[in-house]
């Protein structure tokens, strides 16, 4: 399930923060909060795809070690977010390349949004994630941005994990035999 809820409220929170702050002689202020929002809007875009991921395969893994493999293999060792390089491997690992190509099918034009979105973000993240002090830069997007690319992806997120976790025959063959 796609939790947009709790990042819109930190996002909308920090973006009440951010504009105060302009008012600020004290331009740090700004910038500081302007980098958490980058932070946690990128934190929750990769919790959400380990969270799509894990909600694929919920209820249909039966050993344990299936699902430690699932959550330490897969999962565990999967750091980012970008699409073609994290999120998509993890679910060809999860769902099978069969089911994948029939998402990325269905999502073309979705993907493309996404994809781009991503690779933008993760030049903010790096940034933000690898300064710190006096090194900080100055030009992060604000928390509004946060939010307008949160409205952009997030339908994309919620589209992948209902044609995962839906099951439904139409789009995936999870729980059916890959032959029959």
């Amino acid at each position: 399930m796609v939790d947009k809820e709790s990042i819109s409220d930190i996002l909308k929170e920090l973006d009440k923060s951010f504009k105060i702050s302009l008012l600020s002689p004290n331009y740090i202020d700004s910038v500081f909060i302007a980098k958490l929002g980058v932070l946690e809007f990128c934190g929750w875009i990769e919790y959400t795809m380990d969270s799509i991921v894990k909600s694929a395969l919920d209820g249909k893994l039966q050993t344990d070690k299936y699902k430690k493999m699932l959550s330490d293999d897969i999962i565990g060792k999967t750091y980012g977010f970008q699409y073609i390089t994290h999120f998509r491997p993890m679910l060809i690992k999860a769902l099978g390349i069969v089911n994948m190509e029939k998402i990325e099918i269905s999502l073309t034009v979705q993907l493309g949004t996404l994809s781009g979105i991503l690779n933008t973000l993760i030049k903010q993240r790096n940034k933000a994630a690898h300064t710190f002090g006096s090194n900080i830069p100055k030009n992060y997007d604000a928390p509004s941005t946060m939010i307008g690319y949160l409205e952009q992806i997030c339908p994309i997120l919620e589209a992948i994990d209902e044609m995962i976790t839906n099951n439904d025959e139409e789009y995936l063959i999870l729980g059916l035999p890959l032959y029959g």
